[in-house]
């Protein structure tokens, strides 16, 4: 489970710093994953992602102390130097509609690119 956790929170710092191509591969990647039966995965991924912008925005409110993930408190708050609040407020809110889709079962490689064309980019 820690070993997935860092592989979602890996892969999700490169996702913001990758351009269109990479970011549509991905959700390829995913997709497979799901069509293979391991939705559970993908949902899995989402949620680790939804607690990371969660804390993101709690550091961009000077609220570092209410962080769950606390061994990323330095990479949340070097993002938050470059992502506002309302940014990750606003992709918390694309998460959570991106996980309510793809359990009522629409094509989750569009749910997914959607939800990365809407990440916020770290560059």
């Amino acid at each position: 489970m820690l070993r997935r956790r860092g592989e979602s929170l890996e892969a999700l710092r490169r996702l913001m710093g990758a351009g269109l191509l990479e970011r549509f591969a991905f959700a390829e990647s995913q997709e497979r994953i799901w069509r293979q039966g391991k939705a559970a995965l993908v949902l899995e991924m989402l949620q680790y992602w939804q607690e990371w912008w969660r804390d993101l925005f709690l550091v961009g409110q000077g609220c570092t102390d209410l962080v769950v993930n606390r061994d990323q408190v330095e990479a949340l708050e070097s993002a938050g130097r470059r992502i506002s609040p309302a940014s990750a407020l606003a992709f918390l809110y694309a998460l959570r509609a991106t996980q309510e889709r793809l359990q009522e079962q629409v094509n989750p490689r569009l749910a997914l690119e959607e939800l990365l064309l809407q990440l916020p980019g770290v560059e």
